[in-house]
């Protein structure tokens, strides 16, 4: 291991000791004091987002995405879905009359998908998460534990037995033997705390393998966002693990899925 690599590993390491403490210590307050902290993680990310989406093309307005992404957050926290789609299209058509009365030649389409697209993609999921700590502290603890287990499960099996590659072209580090690893990690998670979710064997189960499954996929995601815009991190606000996408990448998509399942299974 390089002297790089090594510091690159302590700072990771001193990161998550740090902060997954101070997280959980948020998480467990709830209130106000987590609803501000997750709102100003919204709008990191939006700006982490734009960042991405500028350096690989045109962008949207910077001011409107974090508008539409707050409020969209905000209204899906507040279970007002049809608000939050009004909302979204009345961004995007703003922004995309914007860009035509500037410059004839812009993509209308690029400047208004991008902005949906980000406010979907970062601010319906951390709406999500505050729904989920509204309705019990042990619902969003557990899909905090869900996406830890997999994360760390997949990338230590991966370093150890990796040997087929899972989306070479995506992120060519990530193997088939790290995904198995861990959806198993998830599983096994979700069936210990199944009394916090409320929910049977099976269901818990199938909450596992359906929340890994989708933070494995948050985590492709984001890797081919960044392929595109030609990066390596999203940001460098996290030391050793660069900006708060790329800590919260598997995140944005295993809430809402954590969130359906409740929903549809309890």
């Amino acid at each position: 291991m390089s002297g790089g690599s090594g510091r690159e590993v302590a700072a990771r390491v001193l990161t998550g000791v740090i902060g997954i403490p101070v997280l959980l210590a948020v998480v467990y307050a709830g209130g106000r004091l987590f609803q501000g902290v997750l709102a100003a993680i919204a709008a990191l990310m939006l700006w982490e987002y734009h960042r991405l989406v500028a350096a690989s093309g045109q962008a949207p307005r910077l001011t409107l995405l974090l508008g539409a992404g707050l409020g969209v957050g905000a209204l899906a926290a507040a279970g007002r879905e049809g608000a939050s789609a009004g909302l979204l299209f009345a961004a995007a058509a703003l922004e995309m009359g914007l860009a035509l009365r500037e410059a004839p030649e812009v993509s209308l389409l690029r400047r208004g998908g991008a902005l949906i697209l980000g406010a979907v993609y970062v601010g319906y999921p951390l709406g999500l998460m505050m729904r989920l700590r509204t309705a019990s502290l042990w619902w969003l603890a557990t899909g905090f534990i869900l996406v830890w287990a997999n994360d760390v499960l997949a990338y230590v099996v991966g370093i150890n037995l990796g040997r087929r590659r899972l989306a070479p072209r995506v992120s060519p580090k990530k193997s088939i033997e790290g995904a198995v690893g861990g959806l198993a990690a998830a599983v096994v998670a979700a069936v210990a705390l199944r009394s916090w979710l409320g929910l049977t064997p099976a269901g818990a189960a199938l909450t596992g393998l359906a929340v890994g499954a989708a933070g494995q996929v948050g985590d492709l995601v984001e890797s081919a966002l960044k392929r595109e815009a030609g990066v390596k991190d999203s940001g460098r606000l996290l030391p050793g693990h660069g900006g708060l996408l790329d800590r919260f990448d598997s995140s944005l998509l295993a809430f809402p899925t954590l969130y359906l399942l409740l929903r549809v299974l309890r």
